[in-house]
Formats: C-alpha cells, sequence, structure tokens
C-alpha cells in the first residue's frame, strides 16, 4: 500500500511540474508587448494593438509556427529595419512572448490593448 502511495504521489508531482512548465513555455501577453513596443513598432510605424489587429488569431499562428518563419520572412520584407532582430539570435527567444501577444489581441480575439504605446 505504501508503494502504491508512494508512487501515485511521485506521478502527481511528476504531472504537475510538467504542467507548469508547459505553461511557462507559452510566453507572456504584457511581455511580448513590451517586446514589440522596444524591437519593433519603430519600424513598423503602428502601436501595438494596431499591429496585433492586422491578423486574426488563426492568421498569427500560422504566421509564427515552424520558428516564425512566415512572419519572418513577411516582416522582413515589409520592414527591412526590423530584418536584423528577426533573423537574429534574440527573436526565437522572444518568439513565445510575441506570440502571446499577438494571439490575445488578435482582430478577432475580442480583446483591446488599452496602453497600446
Amino acid at each position: 500500500m505504501r508503494k502504491a502511495l508512494s508512487l501515485l504521489l511521485a506521478a502527481l508531482m511528476f504531472t504537475s511540474l510538467f504542467a507548469i512548465s508547459a505553461v511557462a513555455s507559452d510566453g507572456s501577453v504584457d511581455t511580448g508587448q513590451r517586446l514589440y513596443l522596444r524591437m519593433m513598432m519603430d519600424h513598423t510605424g503602428v502601436n501595438s494593438n494596431d499591429f496585433a489587429q492586422q491578423h486574426t488569431m488563426d492568421e498569427w499562428r500560422a504566421l509564427l509556427a515552424d520558428g516564425g518563419e512566415k512572419f519572418i520572412e513577411k516582416y522582413s520584407s515589409e520592414h527591412p529595419g526590423m530584418s536584423d532582430y528577426l533573423q537574429g539570435d534574440l527573436f526565437p527567444r522572444h518568439l513565445s512572448h510575441l506570440r502571446a501577444f499577438l494571439i490575445h489581441y488578435a482582430s478577432d480575439s475580442g480583446n483591446f490593448a488599452s496602453c497600446a504605446g
């Protein structure tokens, strides 16, 4: 009985740790908005809310899939000043946060960034 209880407890702890790490890897909406403001807004010329509302949630998911390949291609050509950032070392580390921000404020999300910068 003790072994079964210990195994059950260990399984619950493992599952909890896995769930926490999965949520943490999803990125932060607030961090994504700050990254947009700091790294991208000067190049796009639009505030964060207007940028996020350019696409639906599904369109953002498609653009940001596979390491953001389509996003990098689209926005590097539309805003050449951003290409160094998008093709550099920082963008892959920022991607989960930018994804969370863009999907959260997408045109069909019903959300509006009150402090859009």
